[in-house]
């Protein structure tokens, strides 16, 4: 059996889509021939998961140096206890920020992966590596490793970087050419949409590969009944990039009719705070539920329990980086066989993607009354249909996929002149 070694900082007990994605994609590949050996730290400042199960037979965990709190000891206590953006102190703030986060607040964590990884490789030879981003620390330490042993890398972005940066001028300048520089030096790229794809082959990848997000079949196996009239939002909300507006329109006025009376919105998750005042203008801020963090585990629940399900996408097709964006729950939406009403642009990678099914409805942003006929059909008659394919976007399909890619990425490699 061949065996990867993979770089991935959010990995269980920490919580979140991205450690979802790594812990179900991994615990598949000795299926299809391959062996993971993971190195992740052993702790993190982030949401922990305790529904989520990693195989420590196959982690290898290492400390990190939490820069959030040495920063903190080069910051004046009265300047760490300012307020926000308008304050003076928050430039100094910032500045200490922007001289330590490079590239990524996890950069503390590099030398302790590079070391345990190593080790890993001398106790247990590879046949390739695989790094996950975000973190672009990842991609460094796995880099590293790339120069040193020869062996295949891979360079997984599951989301965009630089793209997104908050950065300008000179430090945008030296993130882009670091972008560049893992890219085209990687043996190959892997995204999660065809666009996004596009677009690192035209930034330099040799190779670029698309490995979207999926699901667990036998987490959605246990049928549960749907709650009276419930559309539920599952997940984070970006208010620059997504439009929540058109569903909650669509619902404030359906709820005023009597068949809906009872309709209720209900967030998984924090309550995104871009949207209590459209909740109030459109009627519904009495009619909204929301649960906090919840387990992995229990959002599937949640999601099952549902009447109908919103899947905000992009607002506009326009811009790359929005058009192949698709919000790793999607694919967990599909899974429950529940009705789907997605708002977003219409020729997004996500909008192509949920067309095929028939219990989806797909309206543009801003259609209030196209939102509201759609999920009038939908509540007309909510049964799932039967028959739709769903195995491609399966874990074990997905790890399939994955040893494919690295087995291409071991003859790329073998066949490279150096």
């Amino acid at each position: 059996m061949r065996r990867v070694l993979m770089l991935h900082y959010y990995f269980p007990p920490l919580g979140g889509m991205g450690s979802v994605r790594v812990v179900k994609i991994a615990s598949q590949l000795p299926q299809v021939g391959w062996m993971p050996m993971v190195v992740s730290p052993r702790s993190g400042p982030d949401v922990y998961d305790p529904s989520l199960v990693a195989p420590e037979a196959c982690v290898v965990r290492t400390a990190q140096l939490r820069l959030r709190r040495a920063g903190a000891g080069l910051v004046p206590p009265a300047v760490a206890r300012a307020p926000g953006r308008g304050h003076p102190a928050a430039g100094v703030r910032a500045l200490v920020h922007r001289w330590l986060y490079r590239p990524d607040p996890q950069i503390g964590w590099y030398p302790f992966a590079l070391r345990a990884a190593r080790r890993a490789l001398r106790e247990h030879p590879a046949d390739a590596i695989f790094s996950s981003s975000c973190p672009i620390t990842a991609h460094l330490v796995a880099r590293a490793l790339h120069r040193e042993t020869r062996l295949p890398w891979i360079a997984e972005f599951r989301d965009l970087w630089t793209d997104a940066s908050p950065h300008d001028g000179r430090r945008l300048e030296a993130v882009v050419a670091l972008e560049r520089a893992l890219i085209r030096q990687a043996t190959g790229v892997v995204t999660v949409s065809d666009t996004w794809m596009d677009l690192f082959q035209s930034r330099g990848a040799r190779r670029v590969w698309t490995l979207t997000n999926g699901f667990d079949p036998r987490e959605f196996a246990a049928e549960i009944a749907p709650r009276r009239l419930t559309a539920t939002y599952v997940g984070t909300y970006y208010p620059d990039r997504q439009d929540m507006h058109t569903a909650i329109a669509a619902l404030g006025a359906l709820a005023r009719e009597r068949p809906y009376s009872s309709l209720t919105l209900r967030f998984v998750g924090e309550l995104p705070p871009a949207l209590p005042a459209a909740l109030a203008t459109h009627g519904l801020g009495a009619r909204v539920d929301y649960t906090g963090f919840v387990p992995h585990t229990d959002c599937v629940r949640e999601m099952m329990a549902s009447t109908v399900l919103l899947v905000p996408g992009p607002v506009t097709d326009e811009r790359p980086e929005l058009r192949g964006n698709i919000a790793g729950k999607t694919f967990e939406c599909l899974a429950t066989r529940r009705p789907i009403l997605f708002v977003g642009a219409p020729d997004s990678d996500a909008a192509r993607l949920l067309r095929p099914f028939a219990r989806v409805r797909i309206v543009a942003p801003g259609d209030v009354e196209g939102a509201k006929a759609a999920l009038r059909s939908i509540l007309a008659d909510p049964a799932p249909p039967s028959g739709e394919d769903l195995e491609p976007f399966t874990h074990r399909a997905l790890a399939a996929r994955l040893a494919r890619i690295l087995s291409t990425a071991c003859t790329d490699q073998r066949d490279s002149v150096w």
